[in-house]
């Protein structure tokens, strides 16, 4: 870890697959004053989160699971499913645990996440292009045309879902609706949150989708204000340096976005951009639609 630390590293991205006792051996991190940040293993309670040095977790990975009545007996269930690469068990196991959904011991956690600064990168709009893999809808949207040929390829729902069963989206439908409440119910109890959606996997596009994002925090129960703070003001507290980022002052780094009409009434008017400010360049929204114009010509042939 000290050797992690030298490189001038601010934290280390924990995954899915870590087990727990590489996890909670890394909590020697903690010594060298480095966190962890990124997703939550399955192999290790949310509840654990603060001990081993977790300062932000994303998708909400873990967080369901750890508000289950019967949060052993499923998380056994899932770790025996990802080993198994058994898809099916996993979602069955996914589906108990939002059955299981226990108030007061979700409360509890919720505050436990607050009292401890353990932020959350909900990435609402991962789970919700999940959730809609399988609508028509998905693959007339106007955006796919500033994606690469070569990606949009890729992206194919077909080539996606092969190999899964119908039943087996049910779960992530279902949680693309519930996590809406989850994420209102921590933001209740004082957990703070960071705007992130996890791009460029599939239709989630770089850039656009911040715009879907913010809109899904405020139909969580943000108010604007606090959805536009997730994606300015927090990420420079977050990274403790506000002395630099997220506010508009004199001696601050200026880049900025113009828009035509106040994303404080509707959050949506993030999306009627005036122009953009950003490395001491002015771009007028001519300059940008010239700019997607480009992108898009190059989009086609790559």
């Amino acid at each position: 870890m000290e050797a992690v630390k030298k490189r001038g590293l601010d934290f280390i991205r924990a995954l899915s697959g870590l087990s727990r006792d590489a996890l909670l051996a890394s909590a020697s991190a903690q010594s060298s004053k480095l966190t962890f940040a990124g997703d939550y293993p399955d192999s290790v309670s949310v509840m654990d989160a603060p001990m081993v040095g977790e300062k932000s977790i994303e998708h909400l990975a873990g967080i369901q699971l750890a508000c289950s009545s019967k949060e052993p007996e499923l998380r056994k269930r899932r770790l025996d499913a990802l080993a198994d690469q058994d898809m099916a068990a996993y979602s069955s196991a996914t589906m108990q645990v939002m059955n299981t959904y226990d108030p007061q011991k979700a409360h509890k956690l919720y505050v436990e996440l607050a009292a401890h600064a353990t932020w959350q990168v909900p990435a609402l709009v991962w789970t919700q292009a999940l959730a809609t893999m399988d609508s028509p809808k998905i693959t007339s949207d106007p955006r796919l045309l500033f994606v690469p040929a070569s990606i949009r390829s890729e992206w194919d729902p077909q080539k996606l879902l092969a190999g899964t069963a119908p039943d087996q989206l049910t779960p992530a439908k279902r949680q693309a609706y519930e996590q809406l409440q989850v994420v209102n119910a921590m933001h209740s109890s004082g957990v703070q949150f960071l705007a992130g959606t996890d791009g460029p996997d599939p239709f989630v596009f770089p850039g656009s989708s911040l715009h879907d994002e913010l809109e899904l925090l405020v139909k969580s129960g943000f108010s604007p204000i606090e959805a536009l703070q997730a994606a300015t003001f927090n990420p420079g507290l977050f990274m403790a340096k506000l002395d630099k980022y997220g506010v508009i002052e004199k001696g601050h780094v200026a880049d900025m976005v113009l828009l035509d009409e106040n994303p404080v009434m509707n959050i949506r008017n993030t999306r009627k951009i005036y122009a953009v400010i950003v490395g001491g360049h002015y771009y007028s929204r001519r300059d940008l639609d010239h700019m997607l114009a480009q992108v898009q010509d190059l989009a086609a042939k790559e």
